[in-house]
């Protein structure tokens, strides 16, 4: 159906949005914690590093509410989105807490 908002497509889309958000936030941590965070850099980041990925999100997703077939665009890009932040979130929490010893 065309323009239908699926629950998946939202649930997709709202799971990169925490994921981007908990990104920041640790990268501004991690900043803070070495002492290189400047706050006049942070809507260039915001600019450069966070709109472009969920704008493109919001891009595909509307492609794929008019064309049933862009789905598979939105949710190849929403996978590569999460693997892509919980990897940097991953090496952000590595480098504020250290390795874990096993």
């Amino acid at each position: 159906m065309i323009l239908e908002l699926n629950s998946e497509m939202w649930h997709a889309f709202s799971a990169v949005t925490i994921l981007v958000l908990a990104d920041v936030l640790l990268g501004i941590i991690l900043a803070i914690r070495f002492q290189r965070f400047d706050l006049r850099q942070l809507p260039k980041f915001l600019q450069t590093g966070v709109l472009p990925v969920l704008g493109s999100l919001l891009v595909a997703g509307s492609a794929a509410m008019v064309v049933e077939e862009m789905l598979v665009l939105f949710y190849a890009a929403v996978a590569s989105a999460t693997v892509k932040y919980l990897a940097d979130i991953k090496d952000k929490l590595t480098a504020i807490f250290g390795e874990l010893e096993t």
